[in-house]
């Protein structure tokens, strides 16, 4: 089975040529992100999750600083 991610598959070539372009990345690199997200999901989500959860903490303080009504 090949890996995929999100419907984009390490073989489908066009795709992963615009996601790279797309990213400044080199097709590989790109490749080797969605084997890597394949073989551990887990760390990969943890990890977004996190940064999502620390950005909205960020946002909140930044617009409480200002004195604006939250989102």
């Amino acid at each position: 089975m090949v890996p995929e991610i999100q419907g984009v598959a390490l073989d489908d070539e066009e795709e992963i040529g615009a996601i790279a372009a797309w990213m400044a990345m080199s097709s590989c690199q790109v490749k080797d992100a969605i084997a890597y997200y394949a073989e551990f999901p887990e760390e990969i989500d943890a990890w977004v999750e996190r940064n999502e959860r620390l950005a909205d903490e960020h946002r909140a303080a930044w617009r409480a600083e200002r004195g604006l009504l939250s989102e």
